[in-house]
């Protein structure tokens, strides 16, 4: 199931203020592949056909740091870009003696994989070789990801497309899930790499350096209350030429805005925050680690300021993991695979609904109970929620827009063409909030990020 777009094109069009600015239109062309390069700073990339950068994404804060004001990337081949990410690690110190690089790709097929694996080595290594670094490139799949797959497979065993998937298909899976919260595991893997890519590209767009990842909560509240307030005015239009269908119209219009605002925070602050210092200190203990070294582990988590504090577990895990000796890493899979059961527990934990979030949803469908039926004591998790509650109101919706085709008049319908268009006033008043209140957000980003940067270097 995939949420009905909500937001209006006039948003992206006329607020979107992309600090890795491009010199193309990459709507222009189609997401094919998918890339993540772990330094720590962690980046990912969505390349067209023609192996350029479509979109790009700082996945924790370390990478906002690099990439803020960085401009020019988007639109250029995987091979430049790669050579840029390289020069702005070394630049702000960021990659140590004896590091490890890891490469995830995901492309249309093996030999697009292996062709940008080698654009990325040709970009990386030549940088590294003007240094002093010792420092390798590997495409070593991420030791927490190839746990949890061979959990997955044995949790779906009848799932052709899930018993199909490599780790790196997984790990573009799981940054499709976590662009929109409406795809579930089963949706997400029978879709294509170019699929998956194509919703990562969407949410690299809507988001950029330009807004701290702990600021996006802010960004989506601000641009919720932006479309609340054009879209109830538009809606109302269609009270003035049937006042039963046009209020139910409205009413369910609102309920539907309201609702889905209410679940992706509770979402997205669930998997910011949906896993305690205990539970990170329980993973770590699972990992033999104790003392200092304990201590050092919940701290790396709980810093990397990623959008998902299971992707911040999983990528300092596969940082130890990546720079141990054969001998330790074969001593250390069955400590993995405990400490990836044991994440698992608390990923299913972050997919429940709270009774607080639950009570939320209820009194914001309180006014259109009556008409949509709905019944919440089944609901208990957010993928029930986007499954069932957001299907069901988009189908009435759909059901009374089908009405207003089939039932209005040519004159009833130009009415309301005509009303919508004197609300310019209102439309102009929401925007100049919504581009103050990111404005804001960008004034804020400018100061932590360049005081961020200034650390580096002088470090």
């Amino acid at each position: 199931m995939k949420k009905t777009a909500m937001i209006l094109a006039v948003v992206i069009l006329s607020l979107s203020v992309l600090a890795v600015a491009t010199g193309c239109n990459p709507t222009e062309a189609q997401a094919e592949s998918y890339v993540v390069v772990d330094i720590n700073p962690s980046v990912e990339f969505v390349l067209d056909s023609d192996n350029k950068v479509l979109s790009v994404k700082a996945v924790n804060e370390d990478a906002q740091v690099m990439l803020y004001g960085e401009k020019g990337i988007i639109g250029l081949s995987v091979e430049d870009a790669s050579r840029r990410i390289a020069e702005l690690a070394v630049e702000y110190k960021y990659v140590k003696e004896d590091a490890t690089i890891s490469v995830t790709v995901t492309g249309k097929n093996h030999n697009t994989e292996d062709s940008i694996y080698a654009h990325i080595e040709a970009g990386f290594l030549p940088v590294f070789d003007k240094t002093d670094l010792e420092v390798a490139l590997t495409r070593t799949a991420n030791i927490m990801y190839e746990k949890r797959l061979e959990m997955l497979k044995q949790r779906y065993p009848d799932n052709a497309d899930i018993q199909a998937m490599d780790s790196a298909k997984l790990r573009l899976v799981d940054a499709a899930m976590l662009a929109d919260f409406s795809l579930d595991l089963e949706e997400a893997a029978a879709m294509t790499n170019e699929q998956l890519a194509a919703v990562v590209s969407e949410a690299h767009e809507k988001y950029s350096t330009m807004i701290r990842a702990v600021a996006e909560t802010v960004y989506d509240a601000a641009v919720a209350t932006y479309e609340n307030a054009v879209q109830t005015a538009l809606d109302s239009a269609y009270i003035t030429v049937s006042l039963v269908n046009g209020t139910r119209y409205s009413a369910l219009r609102a309920a539907h805005r309201s609702i889905l605002t209410i679940a992706e925070a509770a979402e997205k602050l669930a998997q910011l925050t949906g896993i305690t210092d205990e539970q990170i200190e329980e993973i770590g203990r699972q990992l033999q680690l104790e003392g200092e070294k304990l201590t050092q582990f919940v701290e790396e988590v709980k810093n990397q300021g990623s959008q998902s504090v299971v992707e911040s577990v999983n990528y300092v895990v596969d940082r130890m993991y990546a720079n141990m000796t054969d001998s330790e890493k074969e001593a250390w899979d069955q400590y993995v695979e405990n400490a990836q059961a044991t994440l698992d527990l608390y990923r299913q934990e972050i997919e429940e609904i709270d009774s607080s979030v639950k009570s939320q949803l209820k009194a914001a469908l309180a006014l259109v109970e009556g008409f949509t039926g709905l019944d919440f004591s089944e609901i208990n998790t957010f993928a029930d929620f986007y499954n069932q509650v957001l299907d069901a109101m988009e189908n009435k919706i759909a059901e009374l827009e089908q009405w207003f085709e089939e039932n209005l008049t040519a004159e009833e319908k130009q009415k309301v063409a005509e009303l919508q268009e004197k609300m310019s006033d209102t439309i102009e008043k929401a925007e100049q909030t919504l581009n103050n209140a990111i404005e804001q957000l960008r004034q804020e980003a400018e100061e932590f990020f360049t005081a961020k940067q200034q650390e580096r270097l002088s470090a």
